[in-house]
């Protein structure tokens, strides 16, 4: 499956890429009673009486070790936990009952974070939430309950989204102070729409939590949970986007170390989602402080931190095995135990009503060689009262349409695909246009060109549709502004209402009965079509493709997409225009729709605020193995606000081929650089190296994960050549600074440079 970024969505049925998992597993039924002997029967079947009832009694008879495994098991786990003198007991439930599928199924939250350079971006510090902690707490019992109920997720592996609902349920209540009210989320929405997940494979919570951000919530009514991860995104209600609740966004309040104080400081706003190893013996757990005691590691799961007793070192969860497991549906896990704590999403807890953001520039334009590291600022002010939270995310508009000799027809032709991973990517729309063509003289005007597609197959369409992903081509009369489907005389549409092009939520929302092709074409076909229709001299002829939130390339490697070749557009014996791809010949290509951008970051990606405060980020732009030529990005900030809380900068980036030149050898040292730090990661102290090639003005600073200036290095004019600093890890006030992750920024007027650096005390 593509990730964050197709922002994620599936609607297709089971037969579409995603196996269907079954809610329950029914019992065997032994109420037949037991087996009698009719006086009628003949000896033959008194003899096959008999041998059936042998093989009953041998059945159960076999069931038996089964029943004393299941008793071996228990009391190894009793007898582990005894001698680790551990202070939890093992009892049995419904869990315990099911077999090792029907457990595993339980599980399914993916181990770690999606990536370690994504964590520790998104690492925040959260202010003290009281002057000294106490010594123990409880979300369920601080002047109200601010818990929902305890939830059961079924035989699907769906707890990473069980564990973001929770904490999204107990944040909204806690914000809104209103533990009386009991909101409930819809799982099943979540999902059926987040198509990184699903009930076999599991997924993170963290996709969870960005569709809140991106999208809402809505609740339970609007799609009741089914436990089945072939439901239809777009069975939700109608109007679920009304109905969902959002979040502002999230951070990471640990990384890879488990800080205990960190947890707890959280758990002081809201509870807080963790995820951690299961191994066989948590299925028993019934009461008392778990840690680890017996059998096999098996993979993670999700839960809810609502609280801690510092007596016993134990963290209170919240499960979504129902109320009937362990401790009414909550358990005790020793701090650290099983990896619980790591890489715990936090929900922002400050949402303002106001947006008082203000980004400078609002545009950023990079320029420069292809190969080269690119660096521009944006200033992030809060005009506000109150804190900003924010989170970047950077990402790039897909264009596909390009010439390639890749499965071409003859020589290069246009292809409508992502070279890099050979097919097209979820949502996205795509266009190849001819020039202006004056057909306001013509007699009978037509167009042919050779045509290719392999795209997703139809099948399973709501009412109404008839078509998944597709192509066709428009003609505008007007120049480009306005379009129409054109009908082929051959080969002729196979598809009347396409999906992708028309559905409004998870297409591109241009209505229904738009024709296309779909499925796959045998080989290279010659396409013709009548322009009769269209007679005007400021002729357009567009090459359309579509693809929906559900199914690409990366779930079948088959689908390359849509080609065509040898464009043909004449009248009689009459050329009005041609083109086959070896020359661009004035066609034009425009893309809409969201990929990751691998060449667009910026290092700090979440932090806060405070009133009145700004901050600098550095957006950096790695143009390392590509081309030459245009990119068009955006850096998208989304802010702790419930108004216009997404502000878009628009990124371009024009790149020019390396001019390469014959220099000095004695001046091939003196380059703009800057080295990274030695050694990484440091303790005591750290070495900085840098180099420029003539006389400027620079400066050299240290910043945090908030994007705050702790310390600066140096500052002033500086001569040409090689310079070394030293960092002994205190600020600018002479105090040590914590362990984590900071950001070293060497700025001259023309250019900006960062090296990450990890201080570990």
């Amino acid at each position: 499956m593509c990730l964050w970024r197709r922002l994620f969505f599936s609607s297709k049925p089971a037969g579409s890429g995603r196996k269907p998992a079954a809610f329950r597993k029914s019992k065997p039924d032994f109420s037949g009673g037991p087996i009698r002997m009719n006086q009628s029967e003949k000896p033959e079947e008194m003899k096959m009486r008999k041998r059936e009832r042998l093989t009953a009694i041998l059945f159960f008879v076999m069931l038996l070790p089964l029943a004393a495994q299941e008793r071996i098991d228990i009391e190894s786990v009793r007898r582990a936990i005894k001698r680790q003198n551990a202070s939890w007991q093992a009892g049995e439930s419904w869990v315990t009952r099911l077999d090792s599928a029907g457990q595993r199924a339980l599980l399914g939250t993916r181990p770690g974070p999606r990536s370690p350079q994504e964590a520790l971006e998104r690492k925040i510090e959260l202010p003290p939430a009281a002057a000294e902690l106490p010594a123990s707490f409880d979300w369920r019992n601080h002047d109200g309950d601010w818990l929902t109920s305890v939830k059961n997720q079924g035989n699907c592996g769906s707890c990473w989204i069980f564990s973001a609902t929770a904490q999204i349920e107990s944040w909204w209540k806690i914000y809104n102070d209103s533990p009386l009210t009991e909101i409930d989320l819809s799982e099943q929405h979540v999902l059926s729409c987040v198509a990184t997940g699903n009930c076999e494979q599991g997924g993170y919570i963290e996709d969870a939590l960005d569709y809140a951000v991106y999208y809402g919530i809505p609740d339970e009514t609007c799609f009741p949970y089914a436990g089945r991860d072939d439901k239809l995104c777009s069975e939700s209600c109608a109007d679920w986007q009304s109905r969902a609740e959002s979040i502002a966004g999230w951070g990471y309040i640990t990384l890879q170390e488990p800080t205990v104080e960190n947890i707890k400081n959280a758990l002081m706003y809201h509870p807080v989602s963790a995820s951690y190893i299961v191994y066989e013996d948590f299925y028993w757990y019934s009461g008392g402080v778990y840690e680890y005691a017996w059998g096999q590691r098996l993979t993670g799961h999700a839960v809810l931190i609502v609280g801690w007793n510092d007596a016993d070192s134990s963290w209170t969860c919240k499960n979504s095995w129902g109320p009937y497991w362990g401790e009414n549906g909550y358990f005790r896990i020793k701090w650290g135990n099983c990896g619980i704590g790591k890489y715990m999403p936090f929900i922002y807890d400050e949402v303002l009503n106001v947006n008082p953001l203000r980004v400078t520039p609002s545009s950023l334009a990079f320029s420069g060689n292809a190969g080269d590291t690119l660096a521009l600022t944006l200033n992030l002010e809060n005009t506000g009262s109150g804190g900003v939270e924010y989170t970047l995310f950077n990402d790039e508009v897909p264009v596909y349409w390009h010439a390639s000799n890749r499965h071409s027809y003859d020589g290069m032709s246009w292809w409508c695909g992502d070279s890099a991973i050979g097919g097209y990517q979820n949502h996205v729309l795509q266009y190849l246009d001819t020039p202006v063509i004056d057909l306001s003289s013509t007699t009978s005007p037509r167009l042919s060109f050779q045509v290719y597609y392999v795209v997703e197959e139809p099948g399973g369409e709501p009412p109404g549709w008839d078509g998944w992903d597709g192509c066709n081509v428009w003609v505008s009369t007007d120049g480009g502004s306005n379009f129409s489907v054109v009908r082929p005389t051959a080969p002729e549409y196979n598809a009347e209402s396409l999906w992708s092009f028309g559905e409004a939520t998870e297409g591109w929302n241009m209505g229904n009965w738009i024709p296309g092709w779909v499925g796959w074409l045998d080989g290279w076909t010659e396409a013709d079509f009548d322009l009769s229709s269209f007679k005007s001299s400021q002729a357009v002829i567009r090459f359309a493709f579509a693809s929906d939130m559900g199914y690409c390339t990366l779930d079948d490697p088959e689908l390359i997409g849509f080609l065509v070749d040898d464009i043909h557009v004449y009248d009689g014996g009459t050329t009005l225009f041609e083109n086959s791809a070896d020359e661009t010949g004035g066609m034009r290509v425009k893309g809409y729709g969201s990929k990751p951008a691998g060449w667009l970051r910026a290092p700090v990606s979440v932090g806060r605020i405070g009133p009145l405060g700004d901050v600098d980020l550095s957006v950096i732009a790695n143009t390392h193995g590509m081309a030459a030529g245009h990119y068009e990005g955006r850096i998208r900030i989304k802010v702790n606000t419930l108004a216009s809380s997404i502000i878009t900068v628009p990124v371009t980036m024009d790149l020019v081929e390396t001019t390469h030149v014959k220099e000095d050898p004695s001046e091939l040292l003196l380059r703009f650089t800057l080295a990274q730090n030695h050694p990484n990661p440091f303790n005591a102290g750290t070495r900085v190296f840098f180099e420029i090639s003539s006389p400027s003005s620079i400066t050299l600073a240290v910043y945090n994960t908030s994007g705050r200036r702790v310390a600066v290095l140096y500052q002033g004019p500086c001569e040409a050549g090689r310079h070394e600093v030293r960092w002994d890890g205190r600020d600018v006030s002479g105090r040590a600074v914590s362990s984590g992750l900071y950001f070293l920024r060497m700025q001259t007027p023309s250019q900006i440079l960062t090296r990450k650096m990890i201080l570990l005390r």
